[in-house]
């Protein structure tokens, strides 16, 4: 339930660190075409910096597009 730890942030109105959320959208990678879970996740980082910023999404961008390409 991984990604029940980044909602609950997200309800709190709280961030996780950057490092955690890239594990978590990497863990969440291995379920194919879970994009809600990888939003949620996707919005519980604390991407303080622009260079984590463009990091997360480079990383999100590369996720889908994974999907996408196995049709999912």
């Amino acid at each position: 339930m991984p990604v029940l730890h980044a909602a609950r942030a997200l309800v709190d109105g709280n961030t996780l660190p950057l490092d955690e959320c890239v594990n978590l959208m990497n863990y969440v990678a291995g379920f194919d075409g879970q994009r809600a879970a990888l939003a949620i996740v996707y919005y519980a980082a604390d991407a303080d910096t622009p260079e984590g910023d463009e990091a997360l999404e480079r990383i999100y961008t590369e996720i889908l597009q994974r999907w996408d390409i196995n049709g999912v």
